[in-house]
């Protein structure tokens, strides 16, 4: 009997075959992560060499060449290629299957250092060695621009809590933040003020600390109780930093101010974010390597949608969406 004979004489079974086939394939579709690229085995290291204002020709000549002769001396290597360009040369290193990437990211540093003082940089530049992790590319980069009056420190403040809550969202496994500004108070001490009245930075360094802490200033001993006291004296002001004083020598307080200036300023800045030529905080938002890629994104952009209200003089912007990309695809 033929497998169409066997169908038409058992039609109930057919009819729960193609149920389940269904499901399943339903199942599947609601179910299966959607990964915006293929898993990919091989080790990619880059190796980012700073030459500040030298041109292409330049950093060609001096650091691509160089560091291309070293690298020939790596075991498993598939592929080495260079990109010069004006203040920075970028070597590429790809790897054969089954190399471990943090052993070859750890080779490639051995050999650029190993020729470090041969390359023309300066004590301050230090070459940049990264290996590229395909499976926790970034979701997407959310970027907040404040109004034209809003101080840069407001938008950092800002940027941190909308970095923490986007953190807390489920299937993101961490975010780093970039741009904006923190504030820092600066001492800026006058060395001869210091010699004169015969201090050193070390006293004055322990009195701010002193001052900004929480000191334990006896107990009081009662026949109920027993209760340790506590000198609160936190900093709440520059003037209360300006008022702090350093020494007592000679029946006379020398305070801060006497020895230096204080400045409400900002932290030194180390990264930089901007969006049509306007400063901004860009948050870099990473998903679970198992974690869908579109629910992970839903998730985040219902969450900026929320945080548009939150947040009336912030502009809010989400780019380099990965889910974006994998729509993309399946239209085509």
């Amino acid at each position: 009997m033929s497998l169409s004979s066997r169908a038409i004489d058992h039609p109930r079974i057919v009819l729960v075959a193609t149920t389940l086939t269904l499901l399943l394939a339903l199942y599947a579709a609601l179910f299966t992560p959607v990964q915006r690229t293929p898993a990919i085995t091989k080790a990619v290291v880059l190796a980012a060499i700073p030459y500040p204002d030298a041109q292409p020709n330049e950093a060609e000549n001096e650091i691509a060449r160089k560091v291309e002769e070293v690298l020939t001396e790596l075991q498993s290597v598939d592929f080495i290629a260079s990109t010069s360009m004006r203040g920075a040369c970028v070597t590429q290193i790809i790897f054969l299957d089954g190399v471990d990437p943090d052993e070859a990211r750890r080779e490639v540093k051995d050999l650029i250092d190993r020729i470090r003082n041969e390359l023309p940089l300066g004590r301050e530049v230090q070459p940049i060695v990264t290996k590229i992790d395909f499976e926790n590319m970034p979701l997407m980069l959310v970027t907040l621009t404040g109004s034209e009056s809003m101080d840069e420190r407001a938008l950092k403040q800002i940027a941190e809590d909308v970095e923490e809550k986007i953190a807390a969202v489920e299937g993101i496994a961490n975010t780093q933040l970039y741009g904006g500004k923190e504030r820092e108070i600066h001492v800026n001490v006058n060395p001869d003020l210091m010699a004169e009245y015969g201090l050193t930075l070390s006293q004055l360094r322990q009195a701010l600390v002193e001052f900004n802490a929480k000191i334990p200033a006896g107990a009081l001993d009662t026949s109920r109780f027993d209760r340790t006291l506590r000198n609160e004296a936190k900093f709440r002001g520059l003037e209360d930093i300006r008022q702090a004083i350093v020494s007592s020598a000679g029946g006379r307080s020398i305070r801060v101010s006497d020895v230096a200036d204080v400045l409400d300023s900002y932290r030194r800045v180390k990264s930089y974010s901007q969006i049509d030529g306007r400063n901004c905080a860009t948050i870099i938002v990473n998903k679970e390597s198992n974690i869908n890629t579109l629910g992970a994104a839903r998730a985040v952009n219902e969450l900026v949608d929320d945080l548009r209200g939150e947040y009336p003089d912030i502009s809010f912007a989400t780019t380099r969406d990965a889910s974006e990309e994998i729509w993309l695809m399946f239209r085509v």
